[in-house]
């Protein structure tokens, strides 16, 4: 069920970014090369924000055991290179 969610936002914004480039064409006729960068700032505003309130999804067992292998990892990093 999560994968369908996944597929059907793709699809729908692959749908809608293709016609980008005809967009930003016909801004750029209008307003000059302001306007394609204003439209892709904006993009990646909204994306940034996206990410930013995307909830953590990882049960905290598997977060638990992320952080023990990052500080094992780190621990044996630190020996490796004192010796």
């Amino acid at each position: 069920m999560r994968s369908s969610g996944i597929s059907l936002g793709y699809n729908g914004t692959s749908l809608i970014a293709g016609f980008l480039p005809f967009i930003a064409t016909a801004v750029y006729g209008a307003v000059g090369w302001i306007g394609p960068a204003l439209i892709f700032m904006s993009l990646g505003v909204v994306s940034t924000a996206c990410g930013l309130m995307t909830r953590e999804t990882a049960p905290a067992r598997v977060r638990g055991v992320s952080e023990q292998m990052r500080t094992n990892y780190a621990d044996t990093t630190a020996t490796s290179h004192a010796t």
